[in-house]
């Protein structure tokens, strides 16, 4: 089952977008696509309280959350995926069952690259910002390529030395807001995609 993951160094860095304009760019995969994150007490209350994993199937295509972006760019489906923090271990490597997985899968998630194996693998990251998840820090060894979001400028920024230190010649893809994807991305994606079905 062919499997795309894109984790980000930060918060609004521009996971959704980059999900968003891989699902709207490469229709004929029928995307399901699915935001996970982990909830360390929120959703676990009373009723919940005994609950691993929520799992919530978006039908709203205004696009105004995250899970409605990707039915606007034309996800077949999409879930808001969420997780008790303490739980992750436990729940993630069976998480393709819980969604009833199709054929193509698309995960907005920096954790699920510990526990699963994808066939394309990306985190989107901002040289200019000095936040960093410590997840993004742990992870970065297991993408295949970085998704560089930047600002036009006359000089290019310097590799922060957390990428740096993991890059081992995984390619770099430069986007520029609002369209966090362009054609050489594209082409990456879909030429892994299209290799691990053989």
């Amino acid at each position: 089952m062919p499997l795309v993951v894109v984790g980000g160094q930060s918060r609004h860095v521009g996971k959704t977008s980059v999900v968003a304009g891989l699902i709207a760019a490469i229709p004929e995969r029928a995307w399901t696509a699915a935001k996970i994150t982990q909830d360390p007490h929120g959703a676990f209350v009373a009723g919940n309280a005994s609950a691993s994993i929520l799992i919530y199937e978006e039908f709203d295509r205004s696009g105004e959350s995250d899970s409605s972006r990707y039915l606007a760019a034309g996800a077949l489906r999409a879930f808001w995926v969420r997780i008790r923090h303490d739980r992750t271990a436990e729940v993630m490597p069976s998480l393709l069952q819980h969604l009833k997985t199709p054929e193509n899968l698309i995960l907005e998630s920096n954790r699920a690259l510990e526990f699963l194996d994808p066939q394309v693998s990306l985190m989107v990251v901002d040289y200019d910002s000095s936040e960093v998840k410590p997840s993004a820090q742990e992870l970065l060894h297991r993408v295949h390529a970085i998704v560089k979001r930047e600002v036009a400028r006359e000089a290019a920024q310097p590799l922060p030395l957390w990428v740096a230190n993991n890059l081992a010649g995984r390619p770099v893809f430069s986007v520029q807001p609002p369209r966090y994807v362009n054609d050489e991305l594209v082409e990456f994606v879909r030429r892994r995609l299209n290799h691990a079905a053989r």
